[in-house]
């Protein structure tokens, strides 16, 4: 997919209208977004770096909401560390797609996944 194609079907997302239960104000059991990888990494004894998420954006102070540790350098940490902070925005994507679905009626294999992500997320019996 092209970067405008893309944009433009994520623009048409946000535009899909939530169910009063998706919508933000309505309280989830996480840490409401944004989220982001902190500018400070901690240097661990084996010279490799620990990120710390935190909750707001860069102009405010936020407290640490998780800290992604290093196992040596095996692992992706930084890369992790950014799946972790985007998880907000990834679950206000799955509420779209199954608002959408929701709305024109049709039943697919991955709204049907989105809802058992949101499920699972929430802790809720699957």
């Amino acid at each position: 997919m092209s970067e405008p194609e893309r944009l433009t079907l994520s623009k048409r997302m946000r535009e899909i209208p939530l169910r009063e239960e998706d919508r933000p104000e309505t309280r989830e059991p996480w840490t409401p977004g944004p989220w982001r990888v902190s500018g400070c990494r901690q240097r661990t004894k084996q010279g490799t770096d620990d990120y710390l998420i935190e909750h707001g954006n860069a102009e405010t102070f936020s407290p640490g909401l998780a800290q992604v540790m290093s196992d040596g350098g095996r692992l992706p940490v930084e890369a992790n560390a950014r799946l972790i902070a985007e998880a907000p925005e990834m679950a206000d994507l799955l509420k779209r797609i199954v608002a959408d679905e929701d709305m024109h009626g049709r039943y697919s294999g991955p709204a049907s996944e989105a809802r058992a992500i949101l499920r699972r997320v929430r802790g809720e019996a699957c």
